[in-house]
């Protein structure tokens, strides 16, 4: 009974923190809508808060997590931003499996890779993304890529060993 409490305690407060790092982010971009930083930085809370389980409103929260990713682009073209919004998508396609956002993810996940080679999420997001779509030559060569980008990730040489 200890044990369950305490859990639920830690991610109420997880859960807490979040919100309040939303807060300060929000309150960041509307005093400064050019901070592309922090636009990139509430698209990634935003998105981490919509696919946890414990989010009570994940679409909107995916909807204010793909704005914030839009004006980040805008603001910073970082490769970040493009990953991010590539994620999205892709957990928007699984869950409502609407093609608009499918055919989103592979070009955000490529100009996340073309405007830094050396992103390796990207690589590995866009690895998952072949696999899924049952394109296995294309998912190798971006293993092996994230592998030597990551050739300290266990994970990835155990994905590309399969």
């Amino acid at each position: 009974m200890i044990l369950l409490f305490l859990v639920l305690s830690l991610c109420l407060t997880a859960e807490a923190g979040t919100l309040d790092s939303l807060a300060v982010l929000e309150g960041r971009v509307k005093q400064n809508k050019k901070d592309g930083e922090a636009w990139l930085r509430l698209g990634q809370l935003y998105y981490e808060a919509a696919v946890t389980d414990s989010a009570d409103t994940p679409f909107r929260m995916l909807d204010a997590g793909q704005k914030a990713f839009h004006n980040a682009i805008k603001r910073t073209k970082r490769a970040e931003a493009y990953h991010g919004l590539g994620k999205l998508y892709m957990h928007r396609c699984r869950e409502k499996h609407q093609s608009a956002y499918c055919l989103r993810v592979e070009s955000n996940l490529k100009k996340a890779i073309k405007v830094d080679r050396s992103s390796a999420g990207a690589y590995l997001t866009l690895a998952e993304w072949y696999r899924d779509g049952g394109m296995e030559d294309r998912m190798l060569e971006l293993l092996q890529q994230y592998v030597e980008l990551q050739p300290q990730d266990a994970d990835g040489r155990y994905s590309l060993a399969l």
